[in-house]
């Protein structure tokens, strides 16, 4: 069994981030700061702590941890779907309440697991739900093919046409 080296620098950057976010929430000003915005608002706010600041940086943080989520996936997975942050969003959910909302080495935990039982899952043929990240090639040869010969005539698609047409293109003034 060996690791890709896409594996092996999704864990080292996986674990860089880990120390570093916990680090921050632990051990800086500014983390202390969220946390006490994240208990209680009103309470932080009469401490003197800039509410609208702290969140501003929790949302630019969580934007950044995001964006290096998005390339290490990438890496990863080179298909890339409107949709396929649905599943991993919900993935995530789940491993921060396995993990324990608010414990960030805990929702790191949680994530291993659910990315444990995924496979194991899988590995069994026990689901055919296991998150869709690959498509077999088949399926691109066949969305190609179809793209270049135009389909047979489908009434329900002219009259998507003309209703679009109907709605959007500009009339002539009267």
């Amino acid at each position: 069994m060996s690791l890709s080296l896409n594996a092996i620098i999704t864990i080292i950057v996986t674990a860089i981030c880990t120390v570093v976010l916990q680090l921050l929430v632990q051990k800086t000003k500014l983390g202390k700061a969220m946390r006490a915005v994240s208990e209680d608002m009103g309470a932080a706010r009469l401490m003197g702590i800039n509410v609208n600041t702290t969140i501003s940086f929790t949302f630019a943080l969580g934007s950044a941890l995001a964006g290096i989520g998005a390339v290490l996936y990438s890496m990863a997975y080179s298909q890339a779907t409107p949709t396929m942050g649905i599943m991993l969003g919900t993935k995530a959910f789940v491993a921060a309440v396995l993990g324990g909302i608010g414990s960030i080495p805990g929702a790191v935990i949680g994530g291993l697991l659910v990315g444990f039982a995924e496979v194991f899952v899988s590995a069994l043929g026990l689901s055919g739900l296991e998150g869709r990240r690959r498509v077999p090639a088949p399926y691109h040869r066949a969305r190609r093919e179809a793209h270049r010969h135009p389909r047979p005539y489908d009434e329900r698609e002219s009259v998507r046409r003309q209703t679009w047409k109907r709605i959007w293109q500009p009339r002539a003034s009267r």
